[in-house]
């Protein structure tokens, strides 16, 4: 994979496309920078993306709950579903998986609020690919 990123880089550079190169040189650094928050984080059992969704339901005020599931809600948990497909792609794991065993985590550590809004979350957007596979 380094070869072929370098070989797109190498022909960004020898066609003069300095916007291209600038490009793939931000990409690589974006992608780097994750890596290591990623293995920063390898003892934390919650995945970054789960993490990050964990945090908006905090910030979420109560009032806005009552009324329905916000757009903002939707929105947060589908960049959930998209941060956590990439995660679970790059780990060499199952979406699902990572869901799973970050509840079974927070189960454990007696954080059961946390767990709920993770499993009624996300497990029910990931039902498809439970019942996908069993088909």
């Amino acid at each position: 994979m380094r070869a072929k990123v370098f070989l797109v880089y190498s022909e960004a550079l020898s066609s003069n496309c300095t916007r291209l190169a600038q490009m793939i040189q931000v990409i690589q650094d974006k992608l780097l920078s994750e890596v290591e928050v990623y293995n920063a984080t390898e003892n934390n059992q919650i995945p970054p993306p789960l993490q990050r969704l964990l945090t908006f339901f905090a910030e979420l005020k109560p009032e806005a709950s009552s009324k329905g599931t916000p757009l903002s809600l939707k929105i947060a948990t589908a960049s959930c579903m998209r941060d956590m497909y990439h995660y679970a792609r790059v780990r060499g794991l199952h979406a699902l998986e990572c869901v799973i065993d970050t509840a079974l985590s927070l189960v454990q550590s007696e954080k059961l609020q946390e767990a709920c809004e993770v499993c009624l979350g996300l497990l029910v957007l990931l039902e498809n690919t439970v019942t996908g596979s069993i088909d």
